[in-house]
């Protein structure tokens, strides 16, 4: 196989222009496009975190916003190996 090809579009799968959906994803629903909550961490582990932390009112929430970090580094020193 060349870099250049590619298989074919499997079976079930959209395509729309050059992107490629499973059936019925092709839009968001209303809920979901909109701005999603920003998540309530004061700290955040990636090794702990639970599926109830990364929701707020049964959405997903995201880590960061537009308007910067939930939770701030600053005033932490990096520590050096």
């Amino acid at each position: 196989m060349v870099a250049d090809e590619w298989y074919a579009k499997p079976a079930g799968v959209d395509q729309v222009g050059q992107n490629y959906y499973l059936p019925g994803t092709e839009s968001l629903p209303a809920t979901l496009a909109t701005p999603w909550p920003v998540c309530r961490f004061t700290s955040f582990n990636p090794n702990t975190v639970t599926d109830a932390q990364l929701t707020v009112n049964g959405l997903p929430c995201i880590l960061f916003s537009s308007k910067g970090a939930t939770t701030s580094t600053a005033g932490r020193k990096k520590k050096h190996g």
